[in-house]
């Protein structure tokens, strides 16, 4: 059997909650090296240990990691196939449901079209069908469940004409129908489940489940965590019935068999999420909440839980919270809500602790060992599992004695390296799996006259959540996340120059999205000053600032009723980098030189090289030479630096503001950090995941982009760090800025600044100079960065020539407003 029918079998968790553990990969990767996807030998032993790994990352959910191994898989693919192979066309696909597990969408789509050209070209059926349950898996991570219902009847009826032809063989005396086209069929069929269960489309929802579990029941050598999955969704279904009794005990069965094969791992706390739900949307809260604490205690051991869970996933338990409101139930919310904020931000930090790790011989034999370790334990407790599956008088009895002895071992094995991970390396725990902020810790943290705001997006509601000494306020909002992000769009798109003139801005669309996000949570901000939020979800890519509080009574942006004239506004990543940033400013002392600035980087000639992480990857090297010069940011850079009274030894501009001339300084020397360049989302470098800012080329030839787990590695105590330009707006000018930011933000915190001040657009570098001026000015005058940022956009809203948004909106103070210049 060919390695490429076993890889469509792990399906996309983001949308299905796939249990596939870390033993699939167990199981795939026992496949002899020397077959490959399409049957040819291979003479690459290094393209297998990376797919086994990717494989081995994607069943354990884990998919920033498979993302990683995929690549790594697709360069030597690449070299020993050539781009056209069905080798490499099979990786790309491989990579793009990785990319779209993580919601990168645009990124996913483009690597599917790299693969859908090679596949369909190619004589291999067999990838091709699979190719469709994967554009399907595509469709549904990004909520098209229409389209991928389509791609799911298309795979489905595919699957079965194979089955169908290899059942015709069987009857005229050829061998038995292969388990392998049993398990697409399976496969495309409760994708199709699925999609018709969020269309309402019950009687196809449960036609194509029905005929799922009679095939989990009825083939043999199907994977044993295919059972559980059955039984959930035919729970999910029986519910959309209004059958809640068979509902109940199919969700209970799941779990059962749930912890007899994974035992608190995250498929058992997926299924309890199900449950819960179901307990919520039944109003029985008691055992809601009961079952929900239950699942948390799993998630909050495991590292990025919010990669693979779903907002919708935890929104019965707030309103379980809004039915039964408690003091403890508020502190199981607040947890739960800081699991489900998982980005591209969670996506950089994941990579900045995997690059730390490769870094280090020591902590990289740990990590590994650890790996090795827990897998190890879910293999001998799958096998445990496996071996009760059978009827009572074919289970050895010797073989389970044998198998409990290896968990107990295997399991003490694991608990004990993982806990000398965390002491040897507490920076690494501490990136990879920091845990939820408690709620009590960040009310205290607060100053009297702040308020901190976060919200969860679901899928037809949201919520908004307000901390103030007082404690929790959960408001329920009447827009999902699917409306939210067009809003969003709309208001962003009047930020796209056109034919260098800036379009109008609609007061009323901002005077109608702030009712329904932020006025419901007015009473919580009343005697408040400063809002400090964690966005989250589509509010990432919008500032907050311009969204209009009053009904406007005409068009004039100087007399808008803007957010910022209410409250100094800052961001954060997340709670617990709240709570982080306050320890550390706690322990800073200011640094003895002011400025150290950095601009007018020379693009041309800039490319990846060979020792880029891009390599020769051609679509990232016309993303790197389509730069275009910022030859004002010199002028911007001066006249910022002269309100520090910086010499010419602290400005790195034109070829100097290179990766060597900045790694060359005292970076820890200096309390303002200023980069006016251009950054890059994860997208517009096919070969990363992880945004950057790009500079000028060093000597050498040195990688021109300086990667956020790059600035990770630097040791500094500025208090506050500038991005200006640091946006290509890239995706249409509509999804720009946001969570890369944040991202960029999380590896300067990582790297010890208090606060970034970014730009989530290109702004012309004189009405950039303008702003700086007037921020660091008032900055001077013992004012925090947030109360200072306030006055500075004040200040650009009353003059005509600087009202609209587009000239003062842009900046985002990231981190501790409370953080000052002096």
């Amino acid at each position: 059997m060919s390695a490429r029918v076993f890889r469509s079998f792990a399906l996309s968790a983001v949308v299905l909650g796939s249990v596939v553990g870390a033993s699939v990969a167990a199981e795939r990767s026992g496949l002899a090296a020397s077959e490959t996807r399409s049957g040819v030998p291979s003479a690459q032993p290094e393209d297998q240990r990376w797919l086994e790994a990717a494989r081995l990352a994607s069943g354990s959910e884990n998919y920033a990691a498979a993302e990683s191994d995929y690549r790594s898989a697709l360069d030597v693919e690449l070299k020993a196939f050539g781009p056209s192979s069905i080798e490499v066309g099979e990786t790309l696909a491989e990579l793009a449901l990785q990319v779209s597990n993580q919601e990168r969408f645009s990124e996913a789509d483009a690597l599917f079209r790299r693969a859908r050209v090679i596949i369909e070209a190619s004589s291999d059926a067999a990838a091709r069908d699979g190719l469709v349950s994967y554009l399907a898996l595509n469709a549904a991570n990004q909520r098209k469940y229409a389209d991928a219902l389509v791609f799911a009847r298309e795979a489905t009826a595919r699957h079965r004409a194979q089955v169908n032809e290899a059942q015709a063989l069987a009857m005229g005396g050829g061998p038995p129908v292969p388990v392998a086209l049993r398990a697409e069929l399976a496969h495309s069929l409760r994708i199709e489940a699925e999609m018709a269960l969020r269309l309402g489309d019950l009687a196809t929802a449960r036609a194509a489940t029905d005929e799922v579990v009679f095939t989990v029941s009825q083939v043999e050598d199907l994977p044993l965590w295919w059972r559980p999955a059955a039984l959930a969704l035919t729970a999910e279904v029986s519910e959309g019935e209004g059958d809640v009794v068979p509902a109940e005990r199919n969700f209970r069965n799941a779990i059962k068999l749930d912890k007899k094969l994974f035992g608190d791992t995250i498929p058992t706390a997926r299924d309890e999420l199900k449950l819960a739900g179901f307990y919520s949307r039944q109003q029985v809260y008691e055992p809601a909440i009961a079952t929900y604490r239950e699942a948390l205690k799993i998630l909050e051991k495991t590292p990025s839980a919010g990669a693979i869970l779903q907002p919708d996933e935890i929104t019965p338990l707030l309103d379980a919270a809004l039915a039964q409101p408690s003091a403890k139930l508020d502190d199981d919310v607040f947890r739960a809500v800081q699991l489900m904020q998982w980005g591209v931000a969670d996506q950089t930090i994941v990579r900045m602790a995997a690059r730390k790790a490769a870094s280090d011989p020591a902590l990289a034999d740990l990590v590994a060992r650890a790996e090795a370790a827990r897998a190890k334990r879910d293999t001998t407790r799958m096998a445990i599992a496996s071996e009760f599956a059978k009827s009572a008088d074919e289970q050895d009895q010797k073989r389970l004695d044998a198998l409990s002895g290896d968990l107990k071992q295997a399991s003490a094995d694991a608990d004990s390296i993982e806990a000398k991970l965390d002491k040897s390396f507490p920076d690494y725990a501490r990136l990879t799996n920091p845990g939820p902020a408690e709620l009590g810790d960040v009310a205290h943290a607060l100053e009297p006259d702040a308020a901190f705001v976060t919200f969860l997006s679901g899928s037809s509601e949201s919520f908004g959540l307000s901390i103030t000494h007082a404690g929790l306020k959960i408001h329920r909002l009447a827009i999902g996340r699917d409306a939210l992000a067009d809003e969003v769009d709309v208001l962003r798109g009047a930020f796209v120059l056109r034919l260098k003139s800036v379009a109008d801005f609609s007061l009323k669309s901002s005077f109608a999205l702030y009712q329904k996000i932020l006025k419901p949570l007015e009473p919580d901000f009343a005697g408040k000053r400063e809002l400090v939020i964690a966005p989250n979800g589509p509010l990432s890519n919008l500032p907050l600032a311009l969204l209009v509080t009053d009904p406007p009574s005409g068009a004039s942006y100087g007399k808008a009723a803007w957010l910022i004239r209410r409250f100094a506004l800052s961001e954060v990543p997340s709670a617990r980098a709240f709570l982080l940033l306050q320890k550390v400013r706690e322990q800073r002392k200011t640094p003895p030189r002011p400025f150290l600035g950095l601009g007018d980087p020379v693009f041309a000639g800039v490319a990846a090289n060979s020792d880029s992480r891009c390599g020769a990857d051609t679509g990232s090297n016309i993303a790197l030479k389509a730069l275009p010069a910022l030859p004002d940011t010199r002028r911007e850079v001066v006249t910022v630096a002269s309100t520090f009274g910086a010499t010419s030894s602290d400005l790195l501009l034109g070829a100097q503001a290179s990766k060597s001339e900045l790694e060359a300084r005292p970076l820890d020397q200096f309390a303002v950090l200023y980069f006016a360049t251009h950054g890059l989302l994860p997208s517009e470098l096919r070969c990363e995941g992880e945004p950057g800012l790009v500079l000028s080329k060093s000597a050498g030839g040195r990688d021109p982009v300086l990667y956020a787990s790059d600035i990770s590695s630097f040791h500094i105590n500025a208090g506050l760090v500038i991005l200006s330009a640091c946006n290509t707006a890239a995706e249409g000018g509509k999804r720009f800025g946001g969570g890369a930011l944040e991202g960029l933000a999380d590896s300067f915190f990582d790297a010890g600044a208090l606060a970034v001040l970014a730009s989530n657009w290109s702004v012309p570098s004189q009405a950039t100079a303008t702003m700086m001026v007037k921020m660091f000015q008032q900055s001077k005058q013992n004012r925090n960065y947030a109360e200072a940022l306030k006055d500075a956009q004040l200040e650009m809203i009353a003059d005509p020539k600087t009202a609209h948004p587009y000239y003062w909106a842009a900046f985002t103070l990231l981190g501790l407003g409370s953080a000052s210049h002096t």
